[in-house]
């Protein structure tokens, strides 16, 4: 499975984080920039947020904040059991595409169900994304 988009991000379990969460070496986590206040936006480890989005400059102790208050998941004080509180791997339910176990459809049968729908009237809006991308 792809990141983002084909050909751009890591190779990860199907399903994605929420959209509070960031993903970090196969686990979500709730994301740096919540955690603290903008001050520390990108992870650089599982309790580790650091100011810059580069790995050398994240060595520098100066520029990173690391507490175990920071290794938790996105539900974490939102008071919905369902949510996790504690970092996970991606959830399937929040998949960037319906998963199943049936054949990827042909670029024929998409063209032919795009032709089909070419005649409706109305258009369907897209709703309001559920997950982030990893």
């Amino acid at each position: 499975v792809a990141g983002t988009a084909e050909g751009q991000g890591c190779p990860h379990s199907v399903g994605s984080c929420m959209v509070d969460e960031e993903f970090s070496l196969g686990v979500c986590y709730k994301k740096c920039s919540i955690l603290t206040n903008n001050m520390y936006p990108y992870r650089s480890a599982a309790e580790t947020c650091c100011r810059y989005n580069n790995h050398l400059a994240c060595f520098d102790a100066a520029n990173v904040n690391t507490s175990a208050d920071f290794a938790v998941g996105g539900g974490k004080g939102d008071h919905v059991n369902s949510t996790p509180s504690q970092p996970h791997p991606p959830m399937p339910e929040l998949a960037e595409a319906p998963t199943s176990t049936s054949a990827t459809p042909t670029v024929a049968a998409l063209t032919s169900a795009a032709a089909a729908g070419a005649g409706a009237t109305t258009s369907a809006t897209p709703s309001t994304a559920q997950a982030a991308a990893p």
